[in-house]
């Protein structure tokens, strides 16, 4: 469930568990990669990281 997935990797970032975040939203995408809240909250832990690569995603979230 894809779902259940992006959450954990949300409350994970909010932890500071980035490798974690990442393993978690990677999840959910390799599950459902049209998925579009788990590109929008995957963006959010992308933008801290690389903010260049967090806006592609915004913008693929946007596309679903």
């Amino acid at each position: 469930m894809p779902g259940a997935r992006w959450v954990t990797g949300h409350i994970l970032h909010y932890e500071r568990r980035f490798a974690e975040a990442e393993a978690g939203f990677e999840v959910a995408l390799r599950l459902d990669p049209n998925h579009a809240d788990a590109w929008a909250m995957g963006s959010n832990w992308q933008c801290s990281m690389t903010p260049e690569d967090g806006i592609a995603e915004v913008q693929r979230a946007l596309r679903f």
